[in-house]
């Protein structure tokens, strides 16, 4: 079911324009042509065995040919692709260990850049034609707001306050990164939210909250704070959570 193909058919819609641009072995989505009309950009992953393979930025000629994977060196699922007006670069998203940011990669070079980081997780961009960059973003500890960056993600602002009125009334658990090592040695990232008003050396209950499946990486600003988690906290628990070995953002 997660089998597909990039394809092309002419706007008049007759079929023998109908042309397949794309060989099986991956499964591609998203596709972008970019504004000089040469180049696809799509995103792909292996098409047999696991679900779970990470997903990388391809791209390739308009009229289909060779396919480069761009993002191979970065080893992280990649999604909303933007090309750059003068078509050199392609922006897009990926999360790593528990955080989502803004990329950049030269369409010759194939060099990575990360244009926005931080401990957030992006929810979506726009990229205008002088690389100013606009976007969505959560932090464990703020709901979504609109952030906006100059040229390359520099002298970043946060340009909206939407919820700025209500956390101003209320206490929000800090969120604490924990790492620690599997029975094998393999190292496990997760995260602890400590009750409101936690004094050193008593004891509290813990919620433990399980990931679901299969791979989809956690965030702890997913997707816009855990408000569930910091009602537990404000009620008296201590929550800890964490990225399962096999999820997405560690390569």
């Amino acid at each position: 079911w997660y089998r597909t193909d990039l394809v092309r058919i002419a706007a008049t819609g007759k079929r023998k324009a109908f042309r397949r641009l794309t060989r099986p072995g991956h499964s591609y989505s998203d596709p972008k042509v970019s504004p000089d009309g040469q180049w696809i950009a799509a995103v792909r992953q292996l098409d047999s065995g696991s679900s779970g393979h990470t997903v990388h930025l391809a791209v390739l000629p308009v009229d289909g040919g060779p396919v480069r994977d761009l993002t191979l060196p970065l080893d992280r699922t990649v999604e909303a692709l933007q090309w750059t007006a003068d078509s050199q670069y392609i922006y897009f998203q990926a999360g790593d260990q528990g955080d989502t940011g803004i990329y950049r990669v030269s369409l010759n070079s194939g060099v990575i850049e990360k244009h926005v980081g931080g401990r957030r997780l992006v929810l979506g961009f726009s990229v205008s034609n002088s690389g100013r960059i606009a976007f969505a973003a959560s932090t464990p500890e703020r709901p979504a707001d609109l952030y906006f960056t100059g040229q390359g993600g520099a002298n970043e602002q946060r340009v909206t306050d939407f919820n700025g009125a209500f956390l101003a009334g209320r206490r929000v658990a800090a969120t604490e990164e924990l790492r620690f090592a599997a029975p094998d040695g393999r190292e496990i990232q997760g995260w602890l939210l400590k009750p409101v008003g936690f004094k050193k050396g008593k004891k509290y209950p813990l919620v433990v909250s399980m990931h679901g499946g299969p791979q989809v990486m956690w965030s702890p600003s997913t997707p816009s704070m855990w408000l569930e988690w910091q009602l537990h906290a404000a009620r008296g628990y201590a929550v800890f959570y964490c990225n399962p070995r096999g999820s997405d953002g560690y390569g």
